[in-house]
């Protein structure tokens, strides 16, 4: 999925217009609890968490920061903002004004105002906001980490477990310096499949208009899913598979899929065989049949890769009616990893259907121990 727009903003910031002033304003609630509008203005004043006032003159050739209570020019000034979280720092850098804003996170985003770009603060306290380039992220589900995983213009790598929660994003990595180079319309795409762009595993793809980039990322911390009895599902123990009300099969091992990149790390897919037959999905019916198929190979196609076969699998949360955080889950579906078609029981017999937010009881996949 691909969207437009700010994430991982400090304040939750909405965008207010006024037409008639043809002015931009953000608003939003600080991380202190204070009402923090910052409007756009060319007067380019601002104090500092001591409330000291300055003037930033941003004229060609007579760049200064000016301290108003002596008149004194100064070459930066720095200081934290509590209702940001963020700290920031105003300093002459190639003769011009530059504004650093830097989080808890160690991101650091860079502004220059100059006439006749402006400067966004808040009036009644002359705090400064940096404001964050706007960006398009490409989210997916990261079968490894059991979370959502975000990456756009700006190549760093941000997880969270709720698609509601736009500013609970945190950076755990960043990607290749060529990524971010040639950016345009970014996507992520499953190497494993190299046809899913709705979820990937440890390593996966990025590309855009102008480039593709394989990113192996070892940010991701393994997720642990677990058995009806809520203890982790293990590769040595036998199950009986339940979808919705009827029974998949009683004698299944699970088999894990390793990471074609990072051999010592599973990634999350797996197989599912029972008695030496394999679960594989052929259009939308599935069925057990004697021997795997093929892994991915990275090698052909010209080092394009051909993807795996349709036998494996992997567990996709179930949401919550009452919440959008995957932290909240009730439970998994059982998902195709080369058709991303959900494992649903009809009457007894099992087909597999296009993934729904809505749930559908017939879709939850249960693992119990026998």
């Amino acid at each position: 999925m691909v969207t437009d727009g700010l994430t991982l903003e400090p304040l939750g910031f909405n965008f207010r217009y006024d037409p008639v002033t043809d002015l931009l304003a953000f608003e939003g609630t600080g991380k202190d609890g204070s009402q923090s509008p910052f409007a756009a203005g060319a007067n380019f004043t601002f104090s500092d968490d001591k409330g000291a006032p300055y003037t930033a003159v941003t004229k060609a050739g007579s760049v200064a920061i000016v301290r108003q209570s002596d008149g004194t020019a100064v070459p930066s000034v720095a200081f934290s903002d509590p209702a940001l979280g963020q700290a920031i720092s105003v300093s002459t850098v190639n003769k011009v004004i530059q504004v650093n804003a830097s989080d808890s996170y160690g991101l650091l985003t860079t502004f220059v105002p100059s006439t006749p770009h402006t400067v966004f603060k808040d009036e009644a306290t002359n705090r400064l906001y940096v404001p964050k380039p706007v960006t398009e992220p490409a989210f997916t589900y990261n079968v490894a980490s059991g979370k959502y995983l975000s990456t756009g213009y700006d190549n760093f790598a941000y997880q969270n477990t709720d698609m509601g929660s736009p500013n609970a994003w945190v950076p755990v990595g960043i990607q290749p310096a060529a990524v971010a180079t040639k950016a345009a319309y970014v996507s992520q795409l499953d190497v494993g499949s190299l046809t899913q762009q709705n979820y990937r595993s440890r390593t996966y793809a990025v590309f855009s208009d102008l480039y593709l980039s394989f990113d192996v990322t070892s940010y991701s911390t393994q997720v642990v899913y677990k058995d009806a009895a809520g203890q982790p599902l293990s590769t040595t123990k036998r199950y009986s598979v339940k979808i919705g009300s009827s029974t998949l099969g009683s004698s299944w091992f699970i088999e894990p899929l390793m990471d074609t990149y990072q051999t010592a790390y599973p990634s999350g897919f797996f197989r599912l065989q029972q008695n030496g037959l394999y679960l594989q999905a052929t259009g939308s019916t599935v069925q057990a049949q004697p021997g795997k198929q093929p892994d991915y190979d990275s090698t052909a196609n010209a080092g394009w890769g051909s993807p795996g076969g349709s036998d494996i699998w992997f567990l996709y949360p179930i949401a919550s009616s009452s919440s959008t955080d995957l932290a909240e889950a009730t439970g998994y579906k059982l998902v195709n990893r080369n058709s991303g078609l959900v494992l649903q029981a009809v009457n007894g017999s099992f087909v597999t259907v296009p993934n729904q937010i809505s749930h559908n009881a017939q879709q939850a996949a249960v693992f119990t121990v026998v």
